[in-house]
């Protein structure tokens, strides 16, 4: 055998040791391959998805047509690599789509067809230079249920004009019926325009059906039309029937029987009897704290920051600070706790304040750098505090520490001030770095605050001296037929407070004895805030909840005012009964102490209407565990 021989067999000996060591791993990697994996012909797709989205999450090189599949929106940007979209047509149920940054050169949108469950989208692309021709270029072809819009857009501000091309495709229904529905409602399973909807679109017979909010149709008779919508690239009749019906939604209890009233502080609710509860959902509520005196929620928009800050009986305050642009060492809520503290000050919206019991009144804030709540002194010695703001000598300050009058107010509610009959108003801006306020008056006609000062309202409720009822922030009022109205422009439909409390929309009533609402919304995932559910609170102090999205859907009670006993023995507010509360019954049934009218109630163990020694004796035997509970002792 020659040595070439031998080196020929070695060779092949080598070889055939490498393959029978990579053999397997070749094999293991084929079997690891996803039975419904996708073979995307564009790269460039395949790396968005996985970038954006992350639908590879087990990290395994492949996108599956399961986890296309389970995509409902999907927005990708700045993708002008991509060339194709075919692979796409794997994400059947996709209803929202987004794409923005295209190549001025693409111009083939048929894999839109694909989607049957699509309700809108968008679609831009950058072409470079002013090209007034894009209509001809762009003819499109989609999914029959998709009416299509166009737009052209110049960037004039920038020093080289831009021009971008978007494309805009909403869903639309074949046929509008109203067959079991109050005349007056809007058609929430119809038209969801943008607000050049006048443009497009066009009621064959308006006496049938109209536009509100441009963007959406309401019934206002009974018969039949058509809506006519019309754009650059399709046309479509949509057929409209209308029958009256009696139906109504009318949420009408018997109020209670109880002296404890509520009231609504964004989602919390403040019971006059201390009590403190949290909504949580449509269904759940469950019970934060109690021996509460008030409570104030405050959200600093620009800066992105809010505030929980609840006053205890006892005259602690207690802080949650939370922001969301900055996480601290991992954490994005901070706590501080402060002891006699008398008053909070706030105007509900951008700062918050409090007063001591020494009159030292504190402005609130958070510390960016490190996430903590700071104070700091704004004023010592301090006559008067109401709402937003304080008196010091005589003058009027806001609890920023700016002078906003010469002399002493009369009164005041959240960021308004009166003296007289002027009223007036701080308009305040609070971002990370330039907090400014400005300060004016709003008007002469002033005669005392409203009694009620509704929590959702951006600004302060007043009678004026002829006897009508007025907002400072002007439209809150709906001439005299509403008192407090809000209104969701996500595709939904405006809520209103008449002057007989009865919440409703338009002549569709919802509830009645009403005494303040909010509307609770949701963070989407897409970014978009979407109105969840409302909460009212009614004149005896119970709490109901309705589903916003769902228009027909009743009111549900969340909280009764029955007969809370959990408080009982608690005096001091520190959910615990001990010789603490002990000695704060016996000194005041001594008249050596004072109670507020919520520990009062809680002393009053035995209920027979005074704070006695029985009550001494009882809040003893309990705090030693003699007894389980106060009922059975009587």
């Amino acid at each position: 055998m020659t040595k070439i021989d031998k080196k020929l067999i070695s060779l092949t000996l080598i070889i055939a040791m490498v393959f029978t060591m990579f053999c397997p791993v070749i094999t293991n990697a084929a079997e690891n391959v996803p039975e419904d994996a996708i073979e995307f012909k564009d790269q460039a797709l395949f790396t968005a998805l996985k970038n954006v989205y992350m639908l590879d999450s087990n990290k395994d090189g492949y996108i599956t047509v399961e986890e296309m599949e389970s995509l409902k929106t999907l927005s990708l940007y700045n993708i002008s690599n991509v060339k194709s979209f075919d692979e796409l047509k794997y994400a059947v149920n996709l209803e929202s789509l987004n794409i923005s940054g295209l190549s001025k050169d693409f111009s083939d949108y048929t894999f839109l067809k694909s989607f049957s469950k699509l309700k809108y989208f968008t679609i831009s692309k950058s072409l470079g230079e002013i090209n007034h021709e894009y209509k001809e270029e762009s003819k499109i072809e989609t999914a029959t249920n998709l009416f299509v819009l166009d737009s052209y857009y110049d960037n004039t501000w920038q020093e080289v004009a831009t021009t971008t091309y978007n494309l805009y495709g909403i869903a639309l229904v074949d046929n509008l019926e109203m067959p079991e529905k109050e005349i007056g409602s809007i058609i929430q399973e119809g038209i969801l325009l943008p607000t050049t909807l006048s443009d497009y679109l066009k009621i064959e017979d308006d006496t049938i059906v109209k536009i509100v909010y441009n963007s959406q149709i309401e019934a206002i008779n009974e018969g039949s039309t058509k809506i006519i919508c019309k754009s650059d690239f399709s046309t479509k009749e949509i057929p409209v029937t209308i029958t009256k019906s009696d139906i109504t939604v009318n949420s009408d209890p018997e109020l209670e029987n109880s002296d404890i009233t509520s009231k609504i502080v964004y989602d919390r609710i403040l019971m006059s009897n201390g009590d403190l509860w949290k909504v949580n959902s449509k269904t759940e509520v469950e019970k934060e704290d109690t021996n509460v005196s008030d409570y104030v929620y405050v959200h600093f928009y620009s800066g992105m920051k809010s505030m929980y800050v609840k006053l205890k009986d006892n005259g602690n305050l207690n802080i949650d600070a939370y922001s969301d642009n900055y996480e601290i060492q991992g954490e994005q809520f901070k706590t501080k706790e402060i002891t006699g503290v008398k008053q909070i000050l706030s105007n509900t919206s951008a700062r918050v304040a409090y007063l001591t019991n020494d009159n030292d009144v504190y402005l609130l804030d958070i510390n960016l750098e490190n996430g903590e709540v700071q104070t700091t002194l704004m004023a010592s010695n301090v006559e008067k505090a109401e709402g937003a703001f304080y008196v010091k000598d005589g003058k009027t300050y806001y609890i920023d520490g700016t002078l906003v009058a010469e002399e002493e107010m009369d009164s005041a509610v959240k960021g308004t001030f009166a003296i007289g009959n002027d009223i007036y108003v701080v308009e305040d801006y609070v971002s990370s770095y330039t907090p400014n306020i400005s300060y004016k008056l709003f008007a002469s006609d002033f005669a005392s605050f409203a009694e009620e000062q509704y929590y959702g309202a951006f600004g302060a409720y007043y009678n004026t001296t002829s006897g009508e009822l007025k907002a400072t922030s002007g439209s809150m009022i709906d001439g005299e037929k509403y008192r407090l109205q809000i209104i969701a422009n996500y595709g939904t439909y405006p809520l209103a407070l008449n002057y007989e409390n009865t919440l409703g929309r338009y002549n569709l009533a919802y509830l009645t004895h009403v005494k303040d609402y909010n509307v609770i919304y949701n963070e989407m995932s897409d970014g978009f805030r979407n109105p969840s559910y409302i909460i009212a609170v009614r004149e005896d102090g119970t709490v109901w909840v309705k589903d916003y999205t769902e228009q027909y859907a009743e009111f549900k009670k969340l909280i009764s005012q029955e007969e809370d006993d959990e408080n009982l023995g608690n005096i001091d507010g520190d959910d615990e009964v001990t010789i603490k509360d002990v000695k704060l019954t016996l000194q005041y049934s001594l008249s050596k102490e004072d109670l507020s009218d919520v520990q009062i109630k809680a002393a009053d163990v035995n209920k027979d209407g005074k704070v006695d020694i029985k009550d001494v004796r009882l809040i003893l035997l309990y705090s030693l565990q003699k007894i389980d509970s106060f009922e059975e002792a009587k």
